[in-house]
Parts: structure tokens; sequence; C-alpha cells
């Protein structure tokens, strides 16, 4: 995969992406113009980014340079040295500018990250009961999905369910894949949750104090995610949302990428927008793949709007101008 061709160069503009343009890959596609354009800007910044570095050579800051230059200052003619340290003083701080500038193009205007969506639940059966007076729970057979593919539920019963704390708190019934293909019933510990290779069945509501052995008084809400068509269709695809740097708006574009997904194929058209906001996004799964890594891009149509400087940032701007000497 080649990169964009970056030229040191400060663009006077960011072209933005019409309706009408034919989206086109290449070196002076619509696709790549605005990345190559913010690429230019982001190498002209670099090289004043590492003037910074540079300036503060041997110090540990740029203000313990600056103080150690100004203990030096009684030593030379007081014009001079004025002169000389306005002159730096605004130069370092344009410097410093320039740093804040790109770092506001690697949060806000070209924005990247990743995000998994599993894509799990029951088919049809597996329904929890007590278990007796034991604290159990048992499951009845079934059918689930789980790595892309379904798998039988054999009746089964689950470990204790844990005894009341001091207050009223959950836990969770749930199935997983054992290492042998085996499919599992278990409970979690109160207040934790359905582990990351898991499939939620049920939410228990244990009481303060509880320790009923026939579990009288626990709350068995039977809440798993069904999808009795699967893997033909899906009644309730999963949706994840994903948050970003906020923007000043919504109108940016989000393109995507699927980089792995488990036991069924999953094309990148299978993941979907169903909202988005300045700070986040929400994305759907159309497809019976699961762990479904996607990457995703954020690229603003236009920059943000500038943010008013700190009064830290006014008084070096003032104290660094030049015709203040």
């Amino acid at each position: 995969m080649a990169n964009v061709a970056e030229s040191v160069t400060w663009e006077g503009g960011i072209y933005r992406i019409e309706t009408t343009d034919p989206i086109l890959g290449g070196e002076t596609g619509t696709a790549n113009m605005q990345a190559k354009q913010l690429a230019n800007r982001t190498a002209y910044l670099k090289i004043r980014a590492d003037q910074v570095d540079a300036a503060a050579l041997g110090f540990g800051s740029l203000q313990a340079k600056l103080a150690s230059i100004e203990g030096q200052v009684a030593a030379v003619d007081v014009d001079m040295a004025n002169t000389q340290v306005a002159a730096l003083k605004y130069a370092l701080t344009q410097a410093a500018l320039a740093n804040d500038s790109i770092k506001a193009l690697r949060q806000h205007v070209q924005q990247e990250g990743e995000v998994t969506i599993t894509n799990r639940g029951l088919v049809s059966g597996a329904g929890v009961a007590p278990f007796g007076a034991s604290r159990l729970l048992s499951i009845a057979a079934g059918v689930c999905f789980i790595g892309g593919r379904k798998y039988a539920v054999e009746a089964q019963n689950s470990l204790s369910v844990p005894l009341g704390g001091a207050a009223s708190a959950v836990c969770y019934g749930y199935l997983f894949l054992d290492a042998s293909k085996f499919i599992r019933f278990y409970v979690s510990e109160l207040g934790a949750a359905v582990p990351a290779n898991g499939i939620k069945v049920c939410t228990l509501t244990v009481p303060a104090g509880n320790s009923d052995a026939a579990l009288a008084g626990v709350t068995i809400t039977q809440d798993a995610r069904r999808e009795p068509n699967y893997p033909i269709s899906l009644g309730s695809p999963v949706q994840v949302g994903n948050s970003i740097n906020a923007l000043d708006n919504n109108e940016y574009r989000l393109d995507f990428d699927v980089v792995a997904a488990a036991g069924a194929p999953c094309p990148r058209e299978s993941v979907s927008v169903v909202s988005r906001a300045a700070n986040g996004f929400t994305v759907q799964l159309a497809s019976a793949a699961d762990d479904v890594v996607v990457r995703w891009r954020a690229s603003a149509l236009r920059l943000p709007a500038e943010q008013p400087l700190s009064s830290g940032w006014t008084d070096r701007l003032h104290a660094a101008s030049p015709t203040t000497y």
C-alpha cells in the first residue's frame, strides 16, 4: 500500500469534497486530496515544531532556556539584549504555536481508531430456571450463535448463584465456548460483567443478604439477544458506539476497513453508520460474523473553528512581541 507524496508547503485551504465529486483513489484522486493537503501542512508544521526541540536543546523546557537567557542579559548591553531576547521569544512562541497546530490536525481534522463488534446471542430455546433447593440454575436445551456459527446448547446446570451482599446487586447467567467446543453455562460474580467471550442469557438481581437455597427473592430476567433467523437475517443487528475528539458539528466523513472477522464473510459494506454526533458515532453490523475488527477514519470536511488562546498563551505572546522592547 503506497503513501501519498508529501511536500513541505502550507496549503492555502482544504478542499471540500462535494456530493457530485466522483470518489477516486490515486495520487490526485478526490478521495486522497484532503489527506494530501493536510499531509503537506503537517510536513510544513513539523519543521517549525522541530525548531522548538532544537531551541530547548540542553534544557528541560523552553521556559528553562528562556530563564537562563534572561539571567545573562544583565551582563551585556541592555538594548541589544532586549532586541535579541525579544526576537528569540517571538520565534520560540511561533514554533510552539506550530506544534499546537500539528496536534490539532492529528486530534481533529484526521482522526483514526479501531472498534471491535461482537455478534452473538441465542437462536432458540435455552430458557433458565432455578434448579431445586441448591442455588443452582438450569438451562434448557437450545441453540446459540458465537464465533460466526451456530452451536447446540445442551440442558445443564450452572454453578451456584452468589449469596447476597451488603446491598442488592446483579450478576449474569452466560454461555461460553470451551476449548473442546462445548457450550458451557456459568454465572458471574456479583457486580462482574459477562466475560468478553460470553453470551449473556439472563440477568439475576440478588437482594442484600439473600441466601435462600431455592433462590426465593432472586429476580431472573431472561434478556438474551435472540435471532431466530440467524444467519439468514438479523432482526436486531448489533450496534456499537464509538467516541471521537469533539468537532464543531457532525458533518464529517467516515471510512471503514474490516481487518478481521470470525466465522463468516464480512465485507466493508456490512458496516454502516446509524447515527453520528459531533463527539461520536454509532455503527451497525449486517453480517453473521463475530469479533469483527473495524478500522475507521473520521475526516472533517472543514477545519474546526479557531479556539481562543488561553490567558497563558496571551501573556507569552505579549511578552514575546518585538514591539514591546
